[in-house]
């Protein structure tokens, strides 16, 4: 492998297109200075880029690889790196594959070089961000019978919500809108798809939404030992950035 200064690769932005791009850098034996999705780059005279076609057969062949000769747990922390908020991420994910052939399956334990950990860190981090989300998210009845729910995360937790959410409402419809990534996750009762979208829907909830707001707040107010109320201690475990979608925190009408 030789360092390319002279080349940043160009992707769509989705987990296969990064995986091709990670296949190419090593059929050709390059390591490019950059990979970046090509919708958010404004091109450069003076830069090569190349422009990587998204071929699943090829991103399945790097995830395969990754999965079969080093470990499952490896992919994984491959995909939440990728879910995560981190800067340059896309060069941090080629770094840690290049350590996981290198390393083998020790590759984890490695945790003082500095791709290893950083891909450690970040996987982490939105494994913890998606349990958070597992407990803070708040629905609204709608009047068609669909649940929705607005969340504002870090990171892309909305496929690692999927499961639980799915195992939890069983046959519920119900929306989880992530208006940050602009991702929407549907499920219709039966099959769950995560959808782009710009639009941010003016919902109409139910006749009795209200009613459960309300009796959600009181519930609330009333569980909580007034002579022991902590501040601090409640910004630990329910920390403040998630407030804005909480229905408890929402002041009465």
């Amino acid at each position: 492998m030789f360092n390319r200064r002279d080349i940043v690769y160009l992707y769509d932005g989705s987990l296969d297109g990064l995986l091709t791009a990670v296949f190419e850098s090593f059929s050709f034996h390059e390591i490019p200075a950059d990979i970046l999705i090509n919708s958010n780059v404004q091109e450069s005279l003076d830069v090569n880029y190349y422009y990587v076609n998204t071929d699943t057969d090829k991103a399945y062949r790097v995830q395969n690889a990754i999965s079969q000769k080093i470990s499952k747990r490896s992919m994984h922390n491959v995909f939440f790196t990728y879910l995560s908020a981190v800067p340059d991420k896309e060069m941090i994910i080629l770094a840690y594959i290049h350590r996981c052939f290198e390393f083998g399956k020790s590759v984890n334990s490695r945790i003082n070089d500095k791709y290893v950990g950083a891909v450690l860190d970040a996987s982490l981090s939105v494994t913890n961000e998606a349990h958070n989300f597992k407990g803070f998210i708040r629905f609204l009845e709608l009047s068609n019978g669909v649940y929705y729910s607005k969340i504002s995360p870090k990171a892309r937790v909305l496929p690692a919500l999927i499961l639980h959410f799915k195992e939890r409402f069983n046959s519920m419809p119900f929306m989880i809108h992530d208006i940050v990534h602009k991702e929407c996750l549907v499920y219709n009762g039966t099959e769950a798809v995560i959808y782009q979208t710009d639009i941010i829907p003016d919902v109409t909830v139910s006749d009795n939404e209200e009613q459960y707001k309300r009796l959600w707040r009181e519930f609330y107010e009333t569980v909580e030992i007034k002579s022991r109320h902590n501040p601090k201690c409640r910004m630990t475990h329910m920390p403040k950035r998630y407030w804005q979608h909480l229905t408890e925190m929402e002041p009465a009408k």
